[in-house]
């Protein structure tokens, strides 16, 4: 996916950003974070004892956003509405706790995987935060936005001196601009850099392998499948985001008793839901054109898209990874 990624990182002014790359240093990062300070036109901190201080506009720069990234999220993004937004993309009626693998189009449920981890880490990056589901809005209408200021906000709400430490990579890129390299001396975090390879996205029931080596994407507790590469799914070439998904079916059961456990009133409630009809009707069940079939057996996709790294041991700084999304099979 590593086109899909950049064509959607260009639209937003992203492409410098995404490009990380840097070593990440629990020593350098604990000192940002312990000394951060959000100020009224950006932010304060210091680096071995010496203070620096950057504006917004100035800490955006330096981070890689492009200068004609708007700062104000929430201004950027007017016409902007969090429950039409979100039933667009997942089909859902109600914004309740929101989860990525609700997101249907597959470019958007991976971009959002990478920005929740890149941008805004924690424990559960499984929930879709309000600040992400905006990002989401810009980059579907391709509006240059650089939210820095929610970024050092969920920075400063989710550190502690105990456990992970995350978004070093991004701290090392604010060091090394200010010259701090230069003259700091501390070490750098060795461990080998952890990506969003074939293996996080099966776990996370995102993807699965065929029997031909090809890669789906899919949807738990739903029969449709889709095949990846796939080059009709482009976002910016998407007549819509949902699709109709057909619910698996459930085996029947002979009832011994009247009682019903949870799991089975679940399946229950969910086979008498109706089926909201969604956009991309020819895609239920999902029928492959001439072209768009995936990889070939034994072909090995190329997930080598990095996020910031990770204190050893992190459990959410992982790095966003990319498919070959437009090679043919």
């Amino acid at each position: 996916m590593n086109a899909e990624f950049a064509s959607v990182w260009k639209a937003v002014g992203w492409s410098s950003f995404a490009e990380i790359s840097e070593l990440g240093s629990r020593d350098l990062t604990i000192q940002f974070l312990c000394t951060l300070v959000e100020t009224n036109n950006g932010i304060s901190f210091r680096f071995f004892g010496e203070e620096f201080s950057l504006s917004w506009k100035e800490l955006s720069t330096v981070l890689g956003f492009h200068h004609r990234c708007n700062l104000d999220l929430e201004q950027a993004t007017k016409g902007y509405h969090r429950e039409s937004f979100w039933h667009t993309i997942s089909g859902l009626n109600a914004y309740t706790h929101p989860r990525c693998n609700d997101i249907q189009h597959p470019t958007l449920r991976l971009m959002h995987k990478w920005v929740a981890l890149a941008c805004f880490p924690r424990d559960d990056v499984r929930t879709v935060r309000v600040d992400e589901l905006r990002i989401l809005y810009a980059m579907v209408n391709k509006i240059k936005i650089a939210p820095v200021q929610e970024m050092v906000r969920q920075w400063l709400e989710n550190f502690r001196m105990s456990g992970p430490v995350e978004c070093t990579s991004l701290v090392t890129r604010i060091a090394t601009s200010l010259g701090v390299l230069n003259w700091a001396r501390f070490s750098f975090i060795t461990t080998p850099r952890p990506s969003i390879d074939l293996a996080y996205l099966v776990q996370g029931h995102t993807l699965k392998s065929a029997p031909d080596g090809s890669i789906i994407f899919f949807f738990p507790g739903y029969v449709n499948e889709i095949p990846l590469p796939n080059l009709g799914l482009h976002l910016y070439k998407s007549h819509g985001y949902t699709f109709e998904l057909q619910p698996a079916e459930v085996p029947r059961r002979s009832s011994v008793s009247g009682r019903m456990t949870r799991s089975r009133s679940r399946n229950a409630a969910m086979d008498m839901l109706p089926l909201q009809p969604q956009a991309f009707h020819g895609y239920a069940g999902y029928a492959p054109t001439a072209g768009t079939a995936g990889p070939s057996a034994g072909q090995q996709s190329s997930w080598d898209r990095y996020i910031p790294q990770p204190e050893a041991g992190g459990s959410s700084g992982q790095s966003g990874g990319s498919s070959e999304w437009d090679q043919p099979g």
